[in-house]
């Protein structure tokens, strides 16, 4: 009698779980989780199922947290509810304008099907096809997968990432390549000659060795050049 009670309780929950909620979405936390105003102006935070987008420090974070907005940001959405996770979250498969949201974020290559919870699984052929297409993140050679990168593993030497605006850019792989390429583009549009350029290395006081740039005199008689980075660099008098 008391295991018939207990299925009972449990089948009675899963029903109450297994319920369609709409609303309007009002927050995107992230590529996978939005907040939505439902009925009585209540606040329900919405774990789409099925897929794990990556994190907002992960490459293609913030690309992936894009695609979510501008798929159901302020439009009134549907949630097929099949669970509340240990957070208190709705999750659930998200329809918007007639749309699967969940299979749309696979499809583009914005989120991996999470295999260690997904029901749906035509959505693995979505993210096969999207890998082939190389949409999204599937651009990048080494992608790493959200459960991987939330353990605490170093994210993968990805040669690609999305910047805050969730554009697509290629990160240098190394610190020297980094700073190069910055000074680059914000010196580009200056005469090499002002900023150290390419020039031959001249003696200077002593075994001062300046970078062929132009020499300048400041206010008190100190004479200097400008590095590659815009920094003043004083010669030794």
């Amino acid at each position: 009698m008391r295991t018939l009670i207990i299925l009972a309780l449990v089948g009675f929950v899963t029903c109450l779980h297994a319920e369609v909620i709409s609303g309007k979405v009002v927050r995107i936390a992230d590529g996978d989780t939005v907040t939505i105003l439902a009925e009585g102006n209540q606040q329900v935070t919405v774990r789409l199922a099925d897929i794990d987008a990556p994190e907002k420090g992960q490459a293609f974070g913030n690309a992936a947290r894009q695609a979510l907005a501008d798929a159901v940001f302020l439009k009134n959405i549907q949630v097929d509810v099949v669970k509340i996770d240990k957070y208190g979250r709705s999750v659930g498969y998200v329809v918007a304008d007639g749309n699967d949201v969940n299979q749309m974020l696979v499809r583009d290559g914005h989120a991996w099907v999470y295999r260690q919870y997904v029901t749906r699984k035509s959505y693995l052929q979505d993210e096969e096809a999207a890998r082939n297409r190389r949409a999204g993140l599937w651009k990048d050679t080494n992608p790493k997968a959200p459960w991987e990168f939330r353990r605490g593993g170093k994210d993968s030497p990805s040669t690609l990432h999305s910047d805050e605006s969730g554009n697509v850019v290629k990160r240098s792989t190394g610190t020297g390549e980094a700073q190069t390429e910055i000074a680059e583009k914000m010196f580009s549009h200056v005469p090499a000659n002002v900023y150290g350029g390419p020039g031959p290395s001249t003696s200077v006081g002593g075994g001062y060795q300046g970078g062929g740039g132009t020499i300048h005199t400041g206010p008190r008689g100190g004479r200097y050049t400008i590095t590659s980075g815009g920094n003043k660099s004083y010669i030794p008098k």
